[in-house]
């Protein structure tokens, strides 16, 4: 009887689940950084966040903060009133709230129904409710949820939509989002803004790769039921360029190298504008940027399937060597108070012999103790002292006018405020119609040194000079410039490289495939390729006489580079054999120590290849009335190519 029992009581339940419908449990998380946003200016007193499973209603409580809209967690403040709504059909038994914080731990939640326990940051509400009776939250102490764990079950007849991995959000390229549904005869989904439904979409079958931005939406479906329409956004996470040189202050010629992930492309800008792969706007970069002059540089990468990055910015302003500053007030321009009007046609005013020039054409012309206005119509002259060339100026505006000047020589960029150049005087105007006065408190003006290379210092391939100044400088492209020791009977030379800062006070040969004037421009520090060693020496800003010379080189024989009699170059003892002789300013001399010389004369001569890479050796010769040059076969040679030469009667290969 015992047993009948038990059987008939197994049957009877058999047929109550069977006849009951199928009811199932699951879990939905949601994730408080994929919902919201945030406007400061606005103070809602509402915030309301949807899922297909349920609703969540925050409510400002009496007497509390306003309800912020969060992008990532919201605020949950004290006496908020949250209210959890599940969707038809749907009971929610379980929900775990994640406050995110230690010090936000959710403490002391009211709820209107169920019980809440406390774990760590976490609290766990239990209980059952449903549409008609959603679940009521009253916060005791603030609490700022990053997600929520919800346990709900699903009605007979009812299909539990989709679940995706990752959730919404920013992904890599090549990110792989997976669709999951436990008991679903099948998922489909679109990736084109259309809802799949029974019949139409694609039959999920594998991960979906995500290269572009992209909304995945995707039913489930079991037997002739269909879930509700669940949906993810993904957007491409282009990880954004990386600059190696920071913002701020740098040197001029500083090299910018940006990089980015492998496989990816980079589009910049340097007047300020923002870069766009899609608009064209912006240069593909290639190798590194020369910073010569202030400027903003944009970058975005950009990856094989053409999405875009977000922008790296820098502003970059340049800290010249050799710039002076110049504070355009009535001081500066000799006056003992502010001036304004026609008395002041034409005002100047001069610092380290650099000469500023402001003329009134029309409208008004001011300065006052700190600032200078610069009106329309009206012209501003910079001019570089004797010797010198101007290669940068640089204005700090201080008042927010549109900046509409114009230069001759042209080069002046409205943006970065600087003009660039080479050029003894820039003039600057502003057109009649400009808007009133540009304010400026500084002009910074970079000067630069000019060297002539003589066209009669020749061996008719190439010009040679000597250099030297009490300023670093920077190694110009179109020279080539070396330093010299004595080695034996031989002078050797040590290169620079372009762009390489030669020291302050440094004697240098030059040479170039031109004769004329060159740009010099002023630098800092800078590293000697020879050090004590190299036996050019400078003549300084005031040039130097033999007693000079003497003096700061004792026990040494000093040469100069000229041309003797016209036609044979080389470092001489003076403009004659045995002379004494001066050199000129910002030149420099060979001394050479006596101790060194195995072979004593009148000049260290050399040779030289031709080449833009400069001279290829130097040779002592004994003396001028023994420095003929003979082939192999006995011949006279008056300009050597290469080849062994006998010279002075020693074999020498050129």
């Amino acid at each position: 009887m015992v047993k009948q029992l038990k059987l008939k009581l197994m049957l009877l339940l058999c047929a109550l689940v069977v006849g009951s419908g199928s009811v199932w449990a699951d879990s939905y998380t949601y994730d408080f950084s994929s919902g919201g946003s945030y406007n400061s200016s606005i103070t809602p007193v509402t915030n309301t966040w949807t899922t297909n499973y349920f609703t969540i209603l925050q409510e400002k409580g009496t007497s509390n903060t306003a309800v912020g809209n969060y992008l990532t967690s919201p605020r949950w403040y004290q006496n908020h009133i949250i209210t959890i709504t599940p969707a038809a059909g749907y009971t929610i038994t379980k929900i775990v709230i994640n406050c995110g914080s230690s010090s936000y731990t959710g403490q002391d939640i009211s709820a209107s129904t169920g019980t809440v326990t406390k774990s760590g940051n976490n609290s766990t509400w239990s209980g059952s409710v449903t549409s008609s009776t959603p679940l009521v939250l009253t916060m005791g102490k603030q609490c700022r949820p990053s997600s929520l764990n919800v346990t709900y079950t699903v009605p007979a007849g009812a299909v539990a939509a989709p679940n995706f991995s990752p959730t919404s959000g920013a992904v890599a390229a090549g990110t792989e989002v997976t669709l999951s549904q436990t008991t679903a005869d099948e998922i489909r989904y679109t990736t084109d803004g259309t809802d799949p439904t029974i019949t139409t979409g694609t039959v999920y079958s594998g991960a979906i790769i995500i290269n572009t931005p992209t909304t995945i939406k995707a039913i489930a479906i079991k037997d002739d039921a269909v879930s509700d329409v669940a949906s993810a956004s993904y957007t491409i996470n282009v990880e954004k360029p990386i600059f190696d040189v920071e913002a701020g202050e740098v040197d001029q010629g500083t090299l910018l190298t940006i990089s980015v992930a492998e496989g990816c492309s980079i589009i910049y800008t340097i007047d300020g504008s923002t870069p766009s792969y899609a608009n064209s706007i912006g240069e593909l970069y290639d190798s590194p940027i020369a910073i010569n002059n202030a400027m903003v540089v944009k970058a975005i990468a950009v990856d094989n399937y053409e999405n875009e990055s977000a922008v790296t910015s820098a502003t970059y302003v340049i800290n010249y060597a050799g710039g002076i500053d110049i504070t355009p007030n009535y001081t500066f321009f000799g006056k003992t108070a502010q001036f304004s009007g026609n008395t002041n046609d034409v005002v100047t005013g001069t610092k380290d012999g650099i000469t500023v020039t402001y003329t009134r054409n029309g409208s008004s012309l001011y300065a006052s103790s700190t600032a200078m206005r610069f009106y329309k119509d009206n012209t501003l002259k910079i001019d570089a002292p004797a010797g010198k060339t101007i290669t940068n100026v640089v204005f700090t505006q201080s008042n927010g006018q549109r900046d509409d000047m114009t230069s001759t020589p042209d080069g002046y960029n409205s943006t970065t405020k600087t003009w660039t150049g080479d050029a003894t005087s820039v003039t600057f105007t502003r057109p009649s119609a400009a808007d009133s006065y540009l304010q400026f408190t500084n002009i910074e003006v970079v000067l630069a040194n000019k060297v002539t290379i003589a066209s009669a210092c020749t061996d008719g391939e190439m010009y040679y000079g000597t250099y030297s100044s009490s300023k670093a400088f920077k190694v110009p492209s179109d020279l080539v410039v070396s330093e010299i020791e004595v080695v034996g009977d031989k002078l050797s030379l040590s290169n620079y490289s372009t762009g390489d800062i030669v020291p302050a006070n440094t004697g240098v040969l030059i040479a170039s495939e031109e004769a004329g004037d060159y740009t010099i421009s002023i630098a800092t520090g800078g590293t000697s390729k020879l050090g004590n060693n190299n036996m050019l020496k400078a003549s300084g800003d005031e040039g130097i006489n033999a007693t000079g010379m003497s003096t700061a080189n004792s026990g040494c024989t000093f040469y100069r580079l000229t041309m003797h009699n016209g036609t044979d170059i080389g470092f001489w003892y003076g403009a004659e054999e045995g002379a004494a002789f001066d050199i000129a300013a910002n030149k420099a001399y060979l001394a050479v120590p006596n101790s060194s010389q195995s072979q004593g004369g009148a000049r260290m001569s050399f040779w030289f290849d031709g080449e833009t890479t400069g001279i290829s050796s130097m040779h002592n010769a004994r003396s001028t009335k023994h420095n003929e040059i003979y082939n192999l076969n006995g011949q006279r040679i008056s300009q050597p190519t290469k080849g062994m030469y006998i010279v002075n009667g020693k074999k020498v290969i050129k």
